[in-house]
This record gives C-alpha cells, structure tokens and sequence, in this order.
C-alpha cells in the first residue's frame, strides 16, 4: 500500500501516528475515545501475556501514544480510569448553584453523548477557557470531588471536557426536558441566576454598538421561559423574535465557513437600560464579555 512504510499495524479503531511526527508532548491530553481504546487494548496485551514495559512499547509502536508504566499498572489494577468518570448517584443529584449552571450550559453549547451500552457522557466544548473551567467546577462542587481536566482541541482551537456520569446524562439528556428540570432551576434565586448565567456564558452575547445582550436557542418554549426568568428579576427583555429560518446559509466572519440552519433560529435580547441590573444579578464568567460589559457600563 502507498505510504504504508511509514505506518505500522494497529489494532481497529485505534490511532496511528506516521513515525516522523511521534513526538507528543506529555501534557497533551489524549482525547476520552482515544484514551478509552487504549484501555481495552492495554486490557488485551496483559491478557496476551505481556509485561508493564512490553505493554507501554507495543502501544507506542501501534500508535505513536506514549504511557508509562505507572500508568499501565494503574490500568491494570483499577487504581485509575483513562476517562473522567464521575460516580453521581441519583441521591446526589439535590438543587443547587452548581447543579443549575451545568444545566444552563448543557442547554446551551454543552453536549450528551451515548458510546454503547455503558458510556454516558456529558459536556462542553468552547473556545473559552473560563466557561470551561466554570464548568468543571460546578461539577466538583456536585460530587465534591476534584475537578475533571480539560484539554485543547488544536485543530480546533477549542477547549473541551467531558464527564462520564449515567446519572447526569439521564438528566440532561438532549433534548432535554425543560419541566423535569424546573424543580432544579427554581429551587431559589441563587439557582436561577446560576441557571442564566450558564446558558448566557454559553450561548449569550453582548453588542458592541448598542449595549444590549443577545441569547440566541433553536428552542423557543426555552427562551419564553428564560424571558419569564428575567422578568421576574426586574430585567427588561424582549422577543423571542425569528434570526433565521431552517435552510438558510449562514457565513461566519470568525472562522470563514458557511453553515446552513437545519433548524429555525430565534433570539432575545436585555435592553440596554437593563444591562446595570443583569450585571448586578447575572453577569458573565467570560473575560471578554465582563470587560465588555463594563465598559457599557461606564459609557
């Protein structure tokens, strides 16, 4: 096969890395599916028969992915887990600050995924890494555990992280249901402002020119009750109103691609008389959106 001596045999799924470019850096993170098929190929060779060392060489020659020994052995004994598993149990799951921002943010750019029968995982994937660790956090304080880590999407350039949690993914499952949910959002003021804050983090932006904040959602029952929530902290907000329609091709200025709506697109927005008071109440984790904030407010 063409190209095939740079190349070296791999077991079905896994990566290959051509040997001119296996030069990883350690602190890289490897990818959750990655680093998941490693495991259950880690699993196989000590099956096979082979040693810590002889494990971490054969994994290195079949992909280019360097583990250590410590790691194999960790592995192997069930010290450690190659993914960011997350034991949640239902009883955990009580209303709360933290627990409400994860919801605003998976109602926004977060995801929910399904790998099989027993993976379940949520999460997010954002250029901005103050939301990732936003999120993360809140995690945390849900299990009161250590934070999951991050890694860096280079192709790209975006920040992700993901939580292997059955418990959490039966929640906040996509599409998800808002009415299921509502318990957690309005348990008290402090969960619904959280609740604002992550959905505004994840999908709310501020005009330069006008001073007034934008959220933009496929799902219009979710802005009308997002609106009801805002009215009822004294925020003045209009719409939802219609930004495009299913089919319409859409050109990004950021990253010069075209993308065509496979749904309806809506949007509302805080007046602008009303951005002192979302400040006050709500506010943004995103550096950027923070200064830019102040900066219409000092205007």
């Amino acid at each position: 096969m063409k190209g095939s001596k740079n190349l070296q045999y791999r077991p079905n799924n896994l990566v290959v890395v051509p040997k001119n470019k296996r030069i990883l850096e350690q602190r890289r993170h490897i990818p959750l599916e990655t680093r998941l098929r490693l495991y259950d190929e880690v699993h196989r060779l000590r099956k096979r028969g082979s040693s810590y060392r002889k494990i971490a060489s054969e994994i290195y020659q079949m992909c280019g992915i360097k583990l250590s020994k410590s790691s194999v052995g960790y592995w192997l004994t069930g010290k450690h887990r190659p993914h960011n598993s997350v034991k949640i149990l239902p009883e955990d799951i009580k209303p709360s600050p933290a627990l409400a921002y994860v919801i605003g943010v998976i109602l926004g750019d977060g995801f929910t995924i399904k790998r099989g029968k027993y993976l379940y995982v949520i999460g997010l994937k954002c250029r901005d890494i103050e939301t990732i660790d936003e999120f993360r956090y809140a995690i945390a304080k849900i299990k009161k555990s250590r934070p999951c880590k991050p890694y860096l999407e280079r192709r790209d350039k975006a920040w992700r992280v993901d939580i292997v949690s059955r418990t959490l993914y039966d929640l906040l499952k996509k599409p998800i249901d808002l009415e299921r949910v509502k318990p957690y959002v309005e348990h008290d003021k402090r969960c619904s402002r959280n609740f604002l804050k992550g959905l505004f983090d994840s999908e709310g932006s501020m005009d330069k020119k006008h001073g007034y904040i934008t959220l933009y959602n496929t799902d219009l029952d979710l802005l009308k009750y997002v609106k009801g929530l805002l009215l009822k902290l004294k925020i003045q907000v209009t719409g939802p109103h219609r930004k495009s329609m299913k089919g319409k091709t859409l050109y990004n200025k950021k990253n010069g691609k075209i993308y065509t709506c496979d749904k309806d697109v809506f949007y509302l927005y805080i007046k602008a008389n009303s951005t002192q008071r979302y400040a006050k109440l709500i506010g943004f984790t995103i550096r950027r959106k923070l200064e830019r904030l102040k900066r219409r407010m000092q205007a």
